[in-house]
């Protein structure tokens, strides 16, 4: 369950980075004016919003209409790739704790598999020496 929450973050956290980089993409690269803003949808902004936001990976400042400064964007760029790049190396840490735990669960059933088979095969042994 818990590496399942941490793909929904890295997912989320992907989603809020995909959308920075659009509206930096959608600014005019020739312009040096650090307050040019983005002109993608003020929608998917503002879900960016919210889910760094609700991740508490920073706090994305907005125009009144909806848009993002540059260096706003290329700020919160880096702050969202360094949430992400943190998030991705924990959900790696956990799924190698995962695979050892299930790797010791495979252990520990083929022991008692080979218990459960020897006590088997006694008793057999031991049932056909009293028969003979």
């Amino acid at each position: 369950k818990a590496v399942k929450l941490r793909q929904a973050k890295a997912t989320a956290l992907g989603e809020a980075l995909a959308t920075l980089t659009e509206a930096l993409a959608s600014m005019d690269p020739k312009s040096q004016d650090p307050a040019r803003t983005s002109g993608i949808d003020a929608v998917k902004l503002k879900n960016a919003k919210e889910i760094l936001a609700y991740y508490g990976v920073c706090e994305l400042t907005l125009t009144g209409q909806g848009q993002v400064e540059y260096a706003e964007a290329i700020r919160r760029q880096n702050d969202v790739q360094t949430a992400l790049d943190t998030e991705n190396n924990d959900l790696q840490q956990a799924m190698t704790q995962l695979q050892g735990f299930l790797s010791r669960r495979d252990s520990a059933f083929k022991t008692a598999s080979r218990i459960v088979r020897k006590h088997d095969e006694t008793a057999i042994n031991t049932i056909e020496s009293i028969g003979a």
